[in-house]
Order: structure tokens, then sequence, then C-alpha cells
């Protein structure tokens, strides 16, 4: 990960051990970050001159909403899977924390989902399982052969989704190993959407793997900016000393043209605004 803070953030959710507090702990830590920058009165000069700090609150946000994405309760079916099933390297995966930073946890990231979606896999999995001779599945070679094995048989269209691919630590072996299951051979059509920063590297991995045209969709800090215009008003219209002012109608604008497409920075901005207890300090910060 980007962020200069996300090893303490790792670290919290591995001793939470995946479980519903992780979220609880999570959201405190970033509230006891953000509240450390409370001593500034100008974030908007804070960030302008640390962009670390920018970058390192904005992606442990991001982070945090990844893994609130991602957290969910392991039920008593997981608990029948890994005894009944006898694939229990495939079900770990439900016992450790959501971060996927290897191309083998997101290969088995995504066995684990085929499994959950497709009891008719559990007997070709539990085959492969016992012919690796391995408790859990760590070998990439594997990994791929249980995937593909999987996927090949299905009659169903699947769309594998990918975001972030760009913070995987081997994003150009990941793309082309998810590109490679869009051509197995048989009926299953495969579609893949990958969600990546606009880096050469991997702009240029994919083109190399793909033989068809790629349909890509740029999102830029301008696609965002009126999203965070009317958020910004929204605020605006809490605030009793500027509501309905002139100097009320300048803050969206000048808000979210500092933030630049950048939600978090919008708001705490807002968040000292609304804190400020004048017009005058308001017009200082701005």
């Amino acid at each position: 990960m980007g962020s200069p803070i996300w090893g303490p953030v790792k670290l919290a959710m591995m001793a939470a051990n995946d479980r519903l507090e992780t979220i609880e702990k999570l959201t405190q830590l970033l509230h006891r970050i953000v509240t450390s920058l409370e001593r500034y009165s100008n974030y908007e000069n804070l960030f302008h001159n640390h962009i670390t700090v920018r970058n390192a609150v904005g992606l442990l946000y991001s982070d945090v909403l990844d893994l609130c994405s991602r957290v969910e309760v392991p039920g008593i079916s997981v608990v029948v899977y890994l005894e009944d099933r006898g694939c229990s390297r495939i079900w770990q995966v439900h016992s450790r924390p959501f971060i996927i930073g290897q191309l083998h946890e997101v290969l088995r990231t995504l066995a684990s989902q085929l499994l959950a979606r497709h009891d008719s896999l559990y007997p070709l999995f539990a085959k492969l399982h016992e012919e690796s001779g391995q408790k859990e599945a760590k070998s990439l070679v594997n990994l791929k052969l249980s995937t593909c094995s999987g996927i090949s048989t299905l009659l169903s269209p699947i769309w594998i989704v990918a975001n972030a691919a760009d913070e995987c630590n081997d994003a150009v072996e990941l793309i082309q190993s998810l590109v490679d299951l869009t051509k197995l051979p048989g009926t299953t059509p495969v579609k893949l959407v990958l969600v990546c920063r606009d880096e050469p590297a991997l702009l240029e991995a994919l083109q190399r793997c793909t033989t068809v045209d790629i349909g890509d969709l740029l999102i830029s800090p301008n696609d965002s900016r009126a999203l965070i215009w009317r958020y910004v008003k929204d605020r605006v219209g809490l605030c009793k000393n500027i509501a309905g002012t002139e100097l009320g109608s300048q803050v969206p604008e000048g808000v979210a043209a500092a933030a630049d497409g950048l939600w978090m920075y919008a708001r705490l901005i807002m968040d000292e605004i609304q804190r400020l207890p004048s017009r005058a300090a308001i017009e200082r910060q701005l």
C-alpha cells in the first residue's frame, strides 16, 4: 500500500482477525489521525505543503472504505464446508484479513468466491486439493490450475472485477493471469473489469497480453468535482453564519477547486469551516 501509515492499520486488522470490530478499530484509528491534524488552522496550506500527509490520509480513508466492502461474517455454512467438504485450503481465506497485495491472494480469493457461488465445483476442488498434497494452496501453479479448471466447467457467464489492480505487488502478472482466464477453452464466457491508476506499465502490459480492442474509461478529478461541489453546497447550508450569504455561495467553488477531486480533502476543509466561529475566520480559511 502506498500509505506510510498502512503498517499500523494492517497490524490492527490482523489483531482483530477479520471480525466486525475491525471496522470500529480502523475508524477509531482514522479519527485519531484526523484529530491530530486539528491543530492546523488551514488544511489547504497543510496539504499543499505536505503532499505525503494529504496522500496518506486519503489512502487510509480509501483503504477503510475498501475493507468495509470486503469484510463478511463467516456463517455456519463455512464451518460445514471446512469440516465436511475438505476444502479448508480455500476457505481459510475467511479467517485472515482481506488485504490483497499479492497475486496468490487474489487467485485464492477468486477460487473462494467460485466455491461460494457454485457448489458443483466442490468435487473438482477436493480432488485437486488431494492431488496437491498441500494443506493450504500456496503454489501459484496450483492456484491457477484450480481457478482455470473451475471456470472451465461452468456454463453460466462470469464477470471478474479487480479493483485497485495497481496496488497488487505483482500487478503486471495479475493482469496477465486474469486476462488468461478470459481465453479459456469451453463455453463459459468470462468478462473482465480492471480498475487501476493510469500507469503506463500496466496499460502496456494489458495491451501486450490481449488481442482484441480494450474498452477503457478514464476518470479524472473533473469527473468528481461536480459531486464534491454539491456535497460542499449541502454542508454550507448547515453553517448558520454563512448559509444564504454571498460568502456561502463562494465556498463550494473554492473548496471543490482546492480538493481537485479528493472528497476526503473537501470533507476535512468543511469540518474546519463548520467549527470556525465567524465569517472573518472562514474567509481567512478560504
